[in-house]
């Protein structure tokens, strides 16, 4: 029998890891990638996440505007009158023949302040900037997560079509003993057919997971906002277990509550307080107006004379609606459903929250598991060689023991990409911001 070299494993498995950092197609440019570059990406060039921050600007910039209610306009103007003919005086006598001209210039500044309206305005501006800050924060986690799940899930089905590479290189191998094997009358042509049927359901899957990877692709290159042909070559290597958040930590309500979709809804709950406080004590504040104007009028070829006005007021625009209490009503009704959509997020969330605790710890079992079954054939796969270079051991028990670790290799990856995932939905759920 045909003795394998030592190395042949772990020259196999060299040259499979090569082909992890994407698959050969000829594409315009290349992106070097890993989640850290993925999540910069897709922060700086997604179209919901920008407009989300221009609404927030938006925000900012209505809040700075409502802050200037108080400042006066400004008058500036002249006018010129020429009156022929006839004019009445005031008391009804008639003035024939008149030809007279007039001529007026001046700047003023008139002031109407509305105590109500200008402060409420303001504070709910204020209320709103806040609401958009949260928004947008919203947006962003939701899409970080979406990409984050695509970059574990692309790594791990690189991962796993290099894995199914190393099988099919193996199988070569020991098509190759025993189309010699069965040249010389040592082995059965069926030994011969069956390996190389096994050969062909590795490719099988090795296409499966090769596809899978160029549908992620696209998907991913789609969020990052990226040409359709640019190649993706992924910089790492292999697929660890990422502990975000610790699997003993203790979850309390307050960690719950400190994320966006909590402080949003808490904000617009604070904006119905102050708006009904509004109501009840805004209607005492009154209006002022104040008027100041200097100018001078008068014939423009005889003279003109200057004159200098001050106006001032104060009032009180009080709607008689305000004694039904329909308003008052609305915003406590308004108030309410807040309420309500608090203690229902705060259910979803706890129930979220328990159900991934749950499910991390089922997956770090299985990553345990995996990486034990991962170690032991690789155990076997150096026995079984050691035997094979002896003669001691058929082709097909090394193929048998290479499928195991092989299968081992991507139950391990898939448990760590889900593991991930999770984490990185656990950490956002508690509060956190990616």
């Amino acid at each position: 029998m045909h003795k394998t070299n030592p190395h042949f494993i772990k020259k196999t498995i060299s040259v499979c890891i090569l082909l992890t950092y994407g698959l050969c197609t000829f594409s315009q440019s290349k992106l070097a990638l890993d989640l850290p570059v993925a999540l910069e990406i897709a922060g700086a060039n997604n179209a919901t996440v920008i407009m989300m921050q221009t609404k927030e600007a938006l925000a900012k910039a209505e809040y700075d505007l409502a802050k200037n209610w108080w400042i006066p306009n400004l008058k500036v103007g002249a006018d010129i009158h020429q009156l022929w003919g006839n004019v009445m005086n005031g008391d009804g006598a008639f003035f024939q023949d008149v030809d007279r001209q007039n001529f007026g210039a001046g700047v003023g500044l008139d002031v109407a302040l509305n105590l109500q309206d200008g402060i409420k305005n303001k504070k709910l501006k204020e209320y709103q900037v806040r609401s958009r800050t949260f928004l947008s924060q919203m947006e962003r986690n939701e899409y970080l997560l979406e990409v984050t799940a695509l970059y574990y899930q692309l790594l791990g089905s690189s991962l796993e079509a290099n894995s199914y590479q190393i099988l099919i290189n193996q199988s070569d191998s020991i098509i190759a003993q025993l189309e010699v094997l069965v040249k010389e009358g040592l082995q059965y042509n069926t030994d011969l057919l069956l390996a190389k049927s096994n050969r062909e359901n590795h490719r099988f899957q090795f296409y499966n997971a090769q596809n899978k990877s160029v549908s992620l692709k696209i998907s991913l290159l789609t969020l990052l906002y990226q040409n359709a042909d640019t190649e993706i070559v992924l910089k790492d290597a292999a697929l660890i277990p990422i502990t975000l958040v610790e699997e003993n930590k203790t979850v309390n309500l307050q960690n719950i509550q400190s994320a966006p979709e909590f402080k949003y809804l808490e904000n617009e709950q604070a904006a119905k307080v102050f708006e009904k406080k509004n109501l009840k004590s805004g209607i005492w504040m009154p209006e002022l107006r104040l008027s100041a104007y200097t100018s001078v009028f008068g014939d423009v070829f005889k003279g003109i004379l200057p004159t200098h006005i001050l106006n001032g007021g104060i009032g009180w625009d009080i709607p008689l609606s305000r004694l039904t209490g329909d308003d008052l009503r609305v915003v406590d009704l308004e108030k309410t459903i807040l309420d309500q959509e608090i203690n229902i997020l705060k259910q979803q969330a706890t129930q979220q929250v328990q159900q991934l605790q749950t499910q991390l710890v089922t997956i770090q079992l299985q990553i345990e598991s995996s990486k034990e079954a991962v170690s032991n054939s690789l155990l076997a796969l150096d026995e079984s060689v050691q035997r094979q270079n002896l003669g001691l051991a058929r082709p097909f028990e090394i193929e048998r023991v290479q499928e195991a670790f092989i299968q081992s290799r991507i139950n391990y990856l898939k448990s760590v990409s889900a593991f991930n995932i999770l984490q990185s939905r656990l950490y956002v759920l508690l509060g956190n911001n990616l």
